[in-house]
């Protein structure tokens, strides 16, 4: 079987993972393709549905043409190895070793490999047009929480350049309202843990951008990845090192 590592980095031999960390990759080519992404911003809200499909969410109207449109990049190609780990999703792999890349497939515009794998079905966006207004409640105030948990009012990054650009409504609250922000980040998250189904065996699980946060008492199970509106079950759920960080 072949796994795949999505890059924007040309010329990779073989994949390494960061000292003390994991190195991740995926059987689903169309989930790969995310990854070549711009590793400043580092903005990839996706995951892999039970049968097969990505899922993609826009947060900011035009979001997938913004992020991926003209961005150029590779397919890292390796062959299953034994000393593969199955991560907590069946589209995940995980190991801590060097894997050496058999080939590469370059990819000259993200954008347009994306909307091809569209036709096909095997990736389903969700437009940000298409949301209700309760939906886009629920993005202005997480992007809120983001801007005040990662202090990106006073940044001088790429990141909070492109928060202040496709999140000016959350950004302009934010900047209103700095004072508050201790007071925002405990309500908003106590909010979102009293929304978990604490009586199911298999818990809903959160995943805010910079850091994992898992429900106390919720056991290892917990600790699986969601994006926005859209949640599978822990097993079926790429942790969040796969989903934007390490892949």
């Amino acid at each position: 079987m072949q796994y795949y590592h999505g890059s924007p980095v040309a010329g990779i031999t073989a994949l390494v993972p960061p000292p003390g960390k994991t190195l991740y990759l995926t059987n689903n080519r169309a989930y790969a393709l995310f990854y070549i992404r711009d590793l400043d911003v580092n903005w990839v809200t996706c995951g892999v549905a039970p049968d097969g499909a990505v899922h993609y969410d826009e947060q900011f109207p035009g979001q997938l043409r913004a992020l991926y449109a003209g961005r150029s990049g590779w397919l890292y190609i390796c062959e299953a190895d034994a000393l593969f780990v199955q991560g907590t999703s069946p589209w995940i792999v995980t190991c801590v070793h060097t894997v050496p890349v058999t080939s590469a497939e370059h990819i000259p515009d993200a954008h347009a490999a994306i909307l091809r794998e569209i036709g096909l079905g095997a990736v389903r966006v969700k437009r940000y047009e298409d949301k209700t207004p309760a939906q886009k409640q629920d993005i202005f105030e997480m992007m809120v929480h983001h801007i005040f948990k990662n202090r990106l009012l006073s940044a001088e990054t790429p990141k909070a350049r492109f928060m202040e650009q496709c999140f000016p409504e959350s950004w302009r609250y934010a900047a209103q309202n700095a004072a508050n922000a201790a007071e925002y980040i405990t309500r908003w998250e106590a909010e979102r843990l009293s929304s978990i189904d604490r009586k199911s065996a298999k818990p809903k699980t959160m995943v805010f951008y910079s850091h994992e946060f898992k429900p106390k008492n919720s056991g290892a199970a917990a600790a699986a990845s969601f994006f926005f509106f859209f949640t599978f079950s822990p097993q079926h759920a790429p942790r969040k090192r796969a989903m934007g960080v390490h892949l």
